[in-house]
């Protein structure tokens, strides 16, 4: 069973069923002074999503929503920037290619 953060989101994976043991994780949380956010809180058995990335097959892959942020024309530069620099991590990370989701003339910028 492992144990993750980033920023502010909390993540248990484990290769077998631990849906019996969240309410233990709920309430150490909780004791610990953290607040929980329940409309953010699910329990996933296949391809669980953490911050824009889904976790599939032990590799990482872009969420649909994270695509979706790619495409977008109304985002400043600043922000198209931001995003490429996730999915470059990502793709280091991950080991895999992904696949160009922005017109070529955007990566010339």
């Amino acid at each position: 069973m492992k144990f993750s953060t980033y920023v502010d989101d909390m993540v248990v994976s484990s290769k077998m069923d631990f849906k019996s043991l969240i309410p233990d994780f709920l309430k150490i949380i909780t004791d610990d002074g953290f607040i929980i956010s329940h409309r953010k809180t699910n329990y996933k058995t296949k391809n669980p999503e953490v911050t824009g990335v889904v976790v599939k097959n032990n590799n990482l892959a872009l969420s649909n929503k994270t695509k979706t942020k790619l495409k977008d024309e109304t985002l400043s530069e600043a922000s198209k920037k931001g995003h490429l620099l996730y999915v470059e991590k990502i793709k280091m990370i991950s080991g895999q290619k992904i696949k160009s989701l922005l017109k070529p003339s955007f990566h010339e910028r």
